[in-house]
């Protein structure tokens, strides 16, 4: 449309207006250096080579344009200007100056001129491609690769119309026609279905709980907070038109205006049974998504959407947590268990939870309503897995349907490997969603228990008033949920449980693997498979679903019996599963499809540019369907076929060029621009670069490691068969020893017989661990091979060895192979110098309605109001791709002045995540955890946060919940928390840290810290201030802040004050904030810990005063606010909340212990005994406590004034060890010592030395200068060398030991040499032997020490480890001690194994958990280790 000015045009617009000011500019310093380069011409005709240099070093040091050079600037590697204004006086007055080094001068500074001018010229095309690209309307075209009809723009719309009209059309022929449902056929067969025992206990216990549930949701009251939770998961869903969705926004920044609608909400709760959708009917909008289709939303009033929203959300939490307990009951059909595990364990080792069985189990619960939320603060909406989009590494829709095809493809091999067959089916429903019918939905709840109010409210809420646009009439929704809604999840997964059940009893133990209405089944043995389809056609014929006959297939590997088994391929993207040979195969007659798809999109695009945005993205689309990146599971087969689909899809679009991509690029370029002769490296380096960012579609393909034949057979099943027996024998013969050496760790097992073969065989799949390695190995995602970085790499990337690491493995390789065909044009990897163009592609402002999407979404997530929306989001953000180190790929959002502001993880995801420059504005965005000073290093360096290492939390933290950590400074006047250093995701709720239970594991997924890549790109300030832990309010580093505003400014202390897992400190007396009746209820609390501890039965009977001070106070809170809050007002001050020493029966209501111990006995906790008469005993005694009190059994425990003593203890007692272990660590005296051998003997004992003794090199050096000087041997012409005579020559024509750089290889015809390579050559060619002494021993020993190793690297796909070896000779360390001392220094994980890959005895390997090189290295420098016998290397790709 002629005339367009909108939002994305005048961005285009105005973006290429200041893409042409700079190119006017570029074009004439362009022009200048052309004029400024022909000093070239004049150097040539210069006849004084020195004169020639002066020319060309002038002309350099003399351009002040764009690519200047400074005076230190390195020449190609060569030479400096600093440099050559020394050297220049000696070429004109030193007759000795060799001409040979004057040529080199010229032509490296020619080369570095004609650079420049290839340098410009490259700024000048990437400018013209830019220019073309903005002006082209590509830069504002989205790629689309789920529908063919979005290929060519031109009739986009007139499709996408037709389309909407067909759908809408098939929509209303559904959704208006009610569905006749034999209700009564379907409650029979309900009843059927649950009739069993252990199904009808669970069943009755449901609907109890159902009915408690119903009773409380209708009472709930509603506050802010709640307000504010619902009106998240509303902005996530997709319901309401912008306007609303804004509002909402608003609503967030406005605490009286959530407070007023929780009112409303409160008041619409109680009246439940009058709710009705308004009678005009809701109006629906088409909206076309990411598959291509279009679907219906509705736009309901905002107080009626909330309403629905928190009804859904709360119905999806109790019905998860309720189906889930059918799950882990008894009523679900389960694969027996070993007999007798016990026996198992002793005699073979291991456990069930090693087992495949218990993989597979843990798979299904993570499969099992995968669409129904588990809280309310983690929404799943009804279109999450049709929508979402493909994300990398990461948890997700995405990711989980990836997880099912590795899982289904390994149990393939597993099964056709020990049962020699395995079937499949899979299936989905058809327009699942509009054609539910009500009927079902409604008779299936309410056999759940739901009752009649409940059952009527469902009724009103499906049976929905639809207005389409341009039809007037209001038509009632007779079949189907509304899209979008929470409620609409409770409905389809309702009636699809009863599915996963049926399957389950019907089918002996089946599992239905489903992700929504995408259905999977497989097992070894075809007929349960039959018994699951049979199952799942019964149910849904009776509720009225029918399956989508082109999405149905089945296959058998090992039988061509498919009775009963539905007709069709099993099909997954671009995959096919071929039964014949038992893995996926590519569908190249899709592929064929897609190809002329293919085709038209990139004829569409109008710009280099957007044809390369084309490619990269289809390409890409292609991958994703191909699998992704290959786990073992599908063979190294499927990666040859992978890549042989994709140079077949290059040959048919490129039939006639011979080069594919990059000749069709460079036929383009020289036609439109007359550029020829670019390399090939140009196509594929980064935009950043000046490059085009072609993305080579095979590189990935060729770095993932293949195996030869043997290593296949080696890491295959059948391996594990031909095997098995020779491991059967071992562990027979090792536990007859065991049973001779009566070892045995329980005796009464000793006599039963070993199991036979037979039965160990049958252990496979539930018990051996050697299965379960395997079936992990060939599920885990392969790893890349690393590019090894070589010398010329050096003069390819300027500082290479700080950049090397930062590059990833794609950008890594593409250097290494192209990168000295590019250097040669351009003088450098970067063909365009920054300064030149705006390389705004690469990071580019966000059009005007992107950045007021973002700043919406902030404010909506974060809670924050407008104006913060506004610092956090402001004018000019710009928007960066990168990838991790792990390959994840990413999108930064950089403020104007380029600090990083947000950034989000995973190809596609929304989850913005703050920067720690985000938070250093805005300190309170997210929950704080605090942790000491020194474990900040240890999370910068890689690691995650432990539980051991946190000292405070905020309350009420959930599992995955994004928190900041700061650092807690210890002070008794006045502690103090950093700004946040770090930011991360809770690995687990914090009420699990804050009570005690968990005291391993990991507390904090850590994200992104200061100091780390993402945090080195922006300014890098200095830290702001501590904050006092007790400060009223945060004062913010920017000076826009509200003041009114205390969720933003209040002081992390009103999170962290007093939630402390740390051990308190002795202080002054705080100020009582308990009342006697909260200090009574605490000290019944402390009791019911007591007796939850165990007391033993010997102590009693026990006075009652003893009992009182040795198990109830001792068993206090030791953090009293974690488990009852003061009802008076929270003091101000961290300090003065209450401790656990205002616990005492004198500050309780009972005032008396005697008093206090009556009550407990009459509560049935503890029996008591009075004195005997005329005793001089007063005290009562306890003569028994009662375990088994309802409150003992509901009792969480908690940390208390006991454990933190013996906490504080155990710190004190390490604190000492390790200044003891300081005291008598001094630093090792170690010395490289060197003997006299073989060919080294004859010569020593021609200069007199002894040969039976180790000399030092200093001492080798003063017997060889003894020797020089007593036979005359230095040079007369330089005194450097020196001249050899018949026993040095004869000594250095012996090849040495080893090689180095300093090594002097055999040369008989040696005449004289460097002093200092004489001694060198000598040395080489003794015995290597080293001294070590520590003060108190000294041991020598024969053969070269090396330096100890400390390598950081991934293991296992994604786990940083960092290894330690080498260090036995070091006597200071030996394995286990050091693994124990990390184990706690590190707050993680360590282990001790034999050096891989070496003999038995070749020493031993330490691993530590996470990236903990400074730690260790500290660890080993403080035992007395010099630096310079300690080396570290990093082979993670994270610096």
């Amino acid at each position: 449309m002629a005339g367009s000015t909108g939002p994305s045009a005048a961005f285009g617009q105005t973006l290429q207006f200041i893409t042409s000011i700079k190119l006017q500019e570029l074009e004439k310093q362009r022009l200048a250096y052309q004029e400024h380069a022909t000093v070239l011409q004049r150097a040539a005709e210069c006849k004084d080579l020195a004169e020639k240099v002066e020319i060309l070093a002038k002309a350099i040091e003399s351009w002040t344009g764009s690519g200047s050079v400074t005076e230190h600037t390195h020449l190609g590697g060569k030479l400096t200007l600093s440099n050559l204004r020394l050297w220049l006086p000696q070429t004109k007055q030193d007759p000795n100056f060799s001409p040979d080094i004057l040529h080199s001068w010229v032509d490296t500074l020619e080369t570095h001129i004609r650079h420049s001018l290839m340098r410009f010229d490259g700024a000048k095309l990437f400018g013209s491609l830019f220019n073309e690209w903005i002006a082209s309307g590509d830069s504002s075209v989205s790629v689309s690769t789920t529908n063919g009809d979005d290929a060519d723009n031109g009739d986009f719309e007139k499709v996408g119309r037709q389309e909407m009209h067909d759908q809408l059309a098939k929509l209303n022929s559904i959704i208006f026609d009610e569905a006749k449902i034999d209700t009564a056929a379907l409650q029979s067969y309900l009843e059927d279905l649950f009739s069993e025992k252990e199904a009808s206990k669970a069943l009755e216990e449901l609907k109890k709980e159902i009915k408690t549930f119903e009773y409380d949701l209708k009472r709930e009251t509603f506050n802010g907070r709640k307000v504010a939770v619902i009106i998240r998961g509303l902005l996530a869903s997709g319901l309401m038109d912008e306007s609303k969705r804004a509002t909402l926004a608003e609503f967030l920044d406005n605490s009286t205006v959530l407070e007023e609608v929780a009112s409303v909400l409160t008041m619409r709760m109680s009246s439940l049974e009058t709710w009705q959708w308004p009678a005009e009917g809701m109006s629906v909008e088409m909206r076309r998504h990411l598959n291509g289709k279009y679907r219906a939303f509705t736009d309901p009033e905002i107080i009626d959407a909330m309403l629905l929203q928190h009804i859904g959300v709360s119905w999806q939490v109790k019905l998860k947590a309720a189906f889930g307990c059918f799950l882990n009951g008894k009523a679900w059909k389960a694969p027996p268990r070993p007999a007798n595990p016990g026996l198992l364990n002793e005699q073979i080792g291991g456990s069930r939870s090693e087992s495949i069985a218990q993989r597979r189990q843990w798979q299904q619960q993570s499969f099992f309503l995968i669409q129904l939320s588990s809280s309310p603060y983690s929404i799943s909406t009804y279109d999450d897995l049709l929508d979402a989009p493909e994300q990398e590494n990461s948890v997700g829709p995405a990711a989980a349907k990836r997880t099912l095809l590795q899982t289904m493809a390994t149990e393939a091999l597993l099964n056709t490997t020990i049962h020699k067959s395995h079937a499949v089916v899979r299936s989905d429903l058809e327009w699942f969603g509009p054609s539910l019918p009500h009927q079902s939905i409604l008779t299936v709840l309410k056999f759940f228990g739901v009752s009649d109010e409940w059952s009527l409210f469902f009724q009103r809420f499906l049976g929905a008033p639809l207005r389409f646009k341009g039809d007037p009439q209001v038509h009632t929704r007779m079949r189907g949920t509304p899209i979008a809604y929470a409620l609409s999840v409770v409905c389809g997964e309702v009636i699809l449980f009863v599915m996963d059940f049926a399957v389950n009893q019907k089918a002996n133990g089946l599992f239905l693997y489903r992700m929504h209405d995408d259905l999977w089944l497989w097992d070894a043995d075809a007929a349960k498979c039959a018994a699951g389809w049979k199952a799942m056609n019964t149910y849904a014929e009776l509720v009225g679903l029918k399956f989508n006959a082109s999405k149905t297939g089945s296959a058998c590997v090992g039988t061509n019996e498919l009775f009963g088994l539905p007709a069709g391929d099993i099909r997954w993207g671009f995959l096919r599963f071929d039964q014949m040979k038992a893995r996926f195969v590519i569908d190249q007659k899709e592929v064929d499809l897609h190809i002329a798809e293919f085709r038209r999109q990139l004829v569409s695009t109008k710009s280099v540019f957007g044809w390369v945005n084309a490619y990269n993205k289809y390409m890409a689309f292609f991958l994703r369907n191909f699998g992704g990146r290959p786990a073992p599971c599908f063979g190294d087969e499927h990666i040859t076929d992978i890549i042989s689909t994709i140079a077949r899809i290059q040959q048919e679009l490129f039939p006639d060029i011979q080069g594919g991509a990059v000749a069709y690029l460079r036929s383009v370029i020289e036609t439109r621009f007359g550029v020829k002769d670019l390399p090939q490296g140009y196509f594929y380096l980064p935009i950043s670069t000046g490059g085009l960012e072609l993305r080579h579609p095979m590189i990935e393909l060729f770095a993932l490691a293949q195996n030869s034949e043997e290593e296949k057979r080696a890491q295959s099943f059948e391996s594990l068969v031909e095997t098995d027996e020779e491991r059967w024998k071992n562990a027979r013969e090792a536990h007859q020893v065991k049973k001779s050496n009566k070892v045995s760790k329980r005796s009464e097992l000793q006599d039963d017989p070993f199991i036979t073969l037979e039965e160990y065989l049958s252990l496979r799949e539930s018990w051996l661990k050697t299965w379960s390695d395997r079936y992990d190995s060939l599920m885990c995602i392969r790893t890349l091979s690393e590019v090894q970085k070589t010398p010329s790499v050096h003069s390819f990337i300027p500082e290479a060895q700080t950049k090397w690491g930062r590059l990833d493995w794609y950008q890594q390789w593409i250097v290494s192979l192209y990168g000295e065909e590019v250097v040669k044009r351009f003088g450098s990897c970067e063909v365009v110098d920054s300064t030149l163009i705006p390389l705004g592609m690469t990071s580019a402002p966000l059009r005007s309605s992107d950045r007021k999407k973002l700043k919406q979404r902030v404010i909506s997530i974060f809670g924050i109001s407008s104006e913060d929306g506004d610092l956090l989001v402001p004018d000019g953000i710009q928007s960066i791709k990168f990838m991790t180190h792990l390959e994840q790929p990413g999108v930064a959002y950089l403020a104007p002045d380029g600090d990083p502001l947000w950034f989000t993880l995973g190809k596609g995801s929304d989850d913005l995540i703050p920067t720690v420059y985000t938070l250093w504005k805005r300190g309170n965005l997210l929950p704080d955890v605090s942790t000491p000073a020194a474990v900040i290093p240890v999370l910068i360096g890689g690691a995650d946060l432990m539980i051991p290492g946190v000292v405070h939390l905020a309350p009420d933290l959930k599992e995955q919940q994004l928190v900041s950590v700061r650092q807690y400074n210890h002070s008794r006047e006045t502690p103090t928390v950093s700004p946040p250093l770090v930011v991360g995701r809770m690995a687990l709720p914090g009420n699990q840290l804050g009570k005690g239970s968990q005291d391993k594991g990991k507390a904090v997924y850590v994200l992104h810290t200061w100091k780390d890549h993402l945090w080195e790109m922006g300014s890098k300030p200095d830290v702001p201030e501590p904050i006092p832990l007790g400060a009223s309010a945060e004062k913010s580093t920017d000076e826009h802040s509200n003041e009114d505003d205390s969720d933003i400014n209040s002081a992390p202390s009103q999170q962290l004050a007093n939630l402390t897992i740390e051990s308190p400190e002795a202080s002054a007396p705080s100020v009582p904030a308990y009342t006697a009746q909260e200090i009574s209820e605490l000290l019944h609390t402390s009791l019911l810990q007591a007796i939850a501890s165990a007391i033993p039965s010997s102590a009693f009977p026990i006075p009652a005063t003893q009992f009182y001070t040795n198990y109830l106070l001792p068993s206090r809170p030791a953090f009293p606010a974690l488990i009852l809050s003061p009802s008076g007002p929270a003091p101000d001050d961290a300090s003065s909340w209450p401790s656990a020493s205002e616990i005492t029966i004198k500050s309780s209501s009972h005032k008396s212990l005697t008093a206090f111990l009556k009550s407990e006995e009459k509560a049935g906790l503890i029996t008591t005994k009075a004195p005997q008469k005329h005793s001089n005993q007063t005290d009562l005694f306890i003569t028994s406590v009662n375990p088994k009190h309802p409150s003992i059994e509901g009792h969480r425990l908690f940390a208390t004034l006991k454990d933190t003593d013996i906490a504080a203890a155990k710190k004190a007692k390490r604190e000492e060890k390790a200044r003891e272990d300081a005291a008598k660590s001094p630093e090792l005296v170690i010395k490289e010592l060197w003997k006299p051998h073989q060919v080294t003997a004859t010569l020593f004992q021609r200069m007199g030395g002894d040969t039976s003794k180790e000399y030092t090199s200093a001492e080798v050096k003063t017997i060889i200068n003894s020797y020089i000087t007593s036979n005359s041997l230095v040079n007369p012409h330089d005194q450097a060398y020196i001249n050899l005579d018949e026993p040095l020559a004869q000594c250095l024509s012996e090849k040495a030991k080893g090689k180095s750089k300093d090594n002097v290889e055999p040369n008989t015809s040696l005449e004289f040499i460097k002093r200092d390579e004489l001694t060198r050559g000598i040395i080489k060619r003794m015995q290597n032997w080293y001294e070590i002494s520590d003060g108190r021993e000294v041991v020598r020993k024969k053969g070269e020490l090396k330096p100890i190793q400390i390598v950081m690297k991934v293991r296992q796909g994604r786990k940083l480890c960092t290894l330690i070896s080498g260090f036995e000779p070091f006597l200071v360390v030996n394995a286990e001690d050091m693994a124990e001392d990390l184990r706690k220094s590190c707050a993680g994980s360590t282990s001790v194994s034999p050096l891989p890959g070496k003999t038995a005895g070749s020493g031993m390997e330490v691993m530590v958990q996470g990236k903990q090189s400074q730690v260790v290295l500290e660890y080993l420098t403080a035992k007395g280790i010099p630096k310079k016998w300690i080396e570290t290397q990093n082979l993670s790709g994270k610096k």
